[in-house]
């Protein structure tokens, strides 16, 4: 075979392989959505169930952008207490993260200049999420 057919066959099998994975890539796109209502089983959640990319809310109720499933739980479905990137309405540019005990902090704001959440103890006293008063 010479060496300008090689050539010329390598690369249609790179651009079919291209053509292949993107297809591939169109045909299964990521879901994005909340976490059903089915996927609560007890203390722990049915991963499968879950979207790839799961719909976070700001202080005010309204959808700050989506999450990443593996960014908010690990396989076995145990949530995970760290900051989480939330990307926009894409899923391709982050627009803030989710903080533990803040919520949602928009890009270019330092987590401590949003307020912690707060909780009611037994006593129904308002308490920070760290158990101060």
């Amino acid at each position: 075979m010479r060496a300008t057919t090689r050539t010329y066959l390598a690369a249609s099998l790179l651009t079919a392989v291209g053509i292949v994975s993107f297809a591939a890539a169109e045909a299964a796109p990521s879901s994005k959505g909340s976490i059903p209502s089915d996927a609560f089983s007890g203390n722990s959640i049915k991963i499968e169930k879950v979207p790839d990319f799961i719909v976070a809310y700001n202080r005010s109720g309204e959808v700050a952008g989506y999450v990443k499933k593996e960014d908010l739980f690990d396989k076995d479905g145990k949530h995970h207490e760290r900051p989480i990137i939330v990307l926009d309405e894409t899923l391709t540019r982050p627009k803030g993260r989710m903080v533990p005990g803040r919520g949602f902090v928009s890009l270019g704001v330092r987590d401590d200049d949003v307020p912690k959440f707060e909780t009611i103890d037994e006593d129904e006293e308002a308490v920070d999420i760290d158990g101060s008063k």
